[in-house]
């Protein structure tokens, strides 16, 4: 639902008042894209998402066109369609057949999207809130979007759904059927050095939708020209940054600075904040000297396992920019394991 933020942006700030999404509700089968995804249409007819591989958007296209044509002649006194429901399957009218034999059938609500609702659940989202996305789906408020921020009992962490899959669900209400979603802030991924290493892995971790932090005692190598927006950029040593961006157990770590001093820092401090995954830079033998280092600075040799040393599956990486996708690579397998896309089999 995020993925097509940037672009929601830019069109309202090119003067788009109107946006009709096709959101998928219910799959049944497999699928690239699961409950949630959304596929937009501007007025001006650009486009932005997915909810397939792509077998399905062209006809999604004529279906957003029509309802903006609706919108088009609202003088004739014809009320506006306010969802439309669309379903492919293997029998009946909209056949998906050898256009996406994956899936045995899919069904998506067309609507215009509420501009406003989608800039607070953006909001939200940035400021590190968990965020229930509700759509009536049919009833007397079809059409009617809200956004509210999950809560939690006090003393207690927000619980999380279990896999990916499980963030999304139809409910019957009293008034109609409801679109539920839930959705979480960004993976935070914290990079301790701006290397050039860095500035590829931060470039990579954004455009997969990561929010991304670098830290950096040092002037020269945490710049705006080597690290921009919305990448977040703290001059200071680990224990400090690490203080002033709230690590905890949700973020990543990786130590790329391969300067002893600011990468140890970084491994102790990740280490003593709990964070899920945690890299560092250097061939094995390199970490075993730092492991010898850290041991004598009271780190539990336990502890060092949690490390993944030399960072990044091994695909044979020779540049920069390879180096920080056999990172990234790594982070999402790890990710996955804690949160796959659906139920284990």
């Amino acid at each position: 639902m995020l993925e097509i933020r940037d672009e929601i942006t830019r069109w309202r700030s090119e003067g788009i008042t109107t946006v009709v999404v096709s959101l998928l509700i219910d799959m049944q089968g497999s699928g690239v894209r699961l409950p949630g995804a959304l596929f937009a249409v501007a007025a001006d007819g650009r486009i932005a998402g997915s909810v397939s591989g792509g077998c399905i958007e062209p006809g999604l296209i004529e279906e957003a066109e029509s309802l903006l044509n609706q919108d088009a002649s609202a003088d004739t006194g014809a009320g506006a369609e306010r969802v439309r429901i669309v379903r492919y399957d293997q029998s009946g009218g909209r056949l998906l057949s050898r256009l996406a034999p994956c899936s045995e059938s899919v069904e998506l609500a067309l609507f215009r999207l509420d501009l406003e609702q989608y800039d607070q659940l953006c909001e939200l989202l940035a400021a590190g809130r968990e965020v229930l996305f509700t759509l009536m789906i049919d009833g007397l408020a079809a059409g009617k979007q809200s956004v509210t921020a999950v809560t939690a009992p006090p003393d207690a962490a927000v619980e999380l759904p279990p896999y990916e899959a499980a963030r999304a669900a139809v409910v019957s209400t009293s008034a109609g059927r409801e679109f539920r979603y839930r959705l979480s802030p960004p993976l935070h991924l914290v990079i301790v050095g701006g290397s050039h290493i860095a500035q590829c892995l931060a470039r990579l971790a954004v455009e997969l939708g990561l929010a991304v932090s670098v830290v950096d005692p040092r002037p020269r190598f945490l710049g705006a020209g080597r690290f921009a927006d919305p990448v977040r950029r703290v001059r200071s040593h680990a224990p400090g940054a690490f203080e002033e961006l709230a690590v905890n157990a949700g973020c990543a770590v990786c130590a790329l600075s391969h300067d002893d001093k600011i990468d140890d820092a970084g491994l102790i401090a990740a280490l003593q904040r709990d964070a899920w995954y945690i890299g560092a830079l250097g061939s094995p033998v390199t970490h075993a000297e730092r492991c010898s280092r850290l041991t004598e600075a009271g780190v539990d040799r336990e502890a060092l396992q949690r490390i993944h040393a030399p960072v990044g599956l091994a695909i044979g990486a020779v540049t920069p920019a390879e180096i920080a996708l056999a990172i990234l690579t790594e982070v999402i397998t790890e990710y996955r394991k804690r949160m796959p896309k659906r139920a284990p089999a």
